[in-house]
């Protein structure tokens, strides 16, 4: 059974905890940059954004979440409550082969507004009083330090596609494209309540003015990478089925997109074949 903490989402638990990051407030804050991925093992899920969205599609099921009334696409950590299709191991490895950008700013992270804002999570062991070598964000003039000044950069450029990420979700919800994730046998737990899919069929009644509008956005390319990012449940239960029958190799790797045609040819095929193991097929795959 799911607990609160596991079925809670990255971007509600910052919304909830985090704590702006100000020279003003925080004149002697400092971190330690962390070590494992284990702060995240028990999150469902993570915020991604448009400039990371083929390398997330290709690594983990990318499924839709509101979040202060705006939509935006969210990559799913596990699946159901089964612990081993965790891409975060006991261990605090990370045995998928992207790192959503997020998880790599921790104990930082972006709000989920379209203003810049700089949050920190306050429960984070890297800013524990035990903390090793660690690093100032401000000096003693409060100016960010050359460290806190490349988080500010990385950040910056995140936010950046996160503000298109969100005019894309807008389109999507205007057109009224999704249905609940839970109509879907892979993520029919009820810890995929507040998620939502995209209806295929409502997707292919659209006119041609309103497909030019998603285009226009970002929002079309949205749609086809999440249907992709689906086809990776089996993958995902092969992989936790590999940790089951023993130790494997892991970490995480940045590999390049293979373009959007792959992405279009990939969905012709999801629209054209009903795979046993896709998870719109009336049966789960293995």
């Amino acid at each position: 059974m799911s607990t609160p903490t596991q079925i809670m989402s990255l971007a509600d638990h910052l919304a909830r905890t985090g704590q702006p990051v100000e020279a003003e407030t925080s004149p002697a804050l400092s971190w330690t940059p962390f070590a494992s991925y284990g702060f995240a093992r028990d999150f469902l899920s993570v915020p991604v954004v448009l400039a990371e969205l083929h390398q997330t599609a290709c690594a983990m099921p990318i499924l839709f979440a509101s979040h202060g009334g705006a939509l935006y696409p969210a990559a799913l950590l596990r699946l159901q409550d089964e612990a081993d299709t965790r891409v975060i191991t006991e261990t605090g490895d990370w045995s998928g082969i992207y790192v959503p950008g997020q998880l790599r700013a921790h104990p930082f992270a972006c709000a989920l507004a379209p203003d810049f804002r700089i949050l920190r999570d306050p429960g984070s062991p890297c800013f524990g009083p035990g903390t090793a070598a660690p690093r100032r964000a401000f000096d003693g003039t409060g100016a960010p330090t050359p460290d806190f000044t490349r988080l500010q950069a990385f950040l910056q450029a995140w936010h950046l596609s996160l503000r298109q990420t969100l005019r894309a979700g807008a389109a999507i919800a205007k057109a009224a494209l999704l249905r609940p994730a839970q109509s879907l046998p892979a993520f029919a737990d009820p810890c995929f309540a507040p998620y939502r899919v995209v209806d295929p069929p409502a997707l292919s009644r659209l006119g041609q003015a309103r497909k030019l509008a998603l285009l226009d956005t970002g929002a079309m390319e949205l749609l086809h990478a999440h249907l992709t990012s689906l086809e990776t449940v089996p993958h995902l239960r092969r992989l936790a089925r590999a940790l089951r029958a023993g130790p494997r190799q892991t970490g995480a790797q940045s590999p390049s997109p293979d373009g959007l045609g792959g992405f279009l040819d990939a969905m012709t095929l999801a629209y054209e074949q009903d795979s046993a193991t896709s998870p719109y097929s009336t049966s789960e795959g293995s």
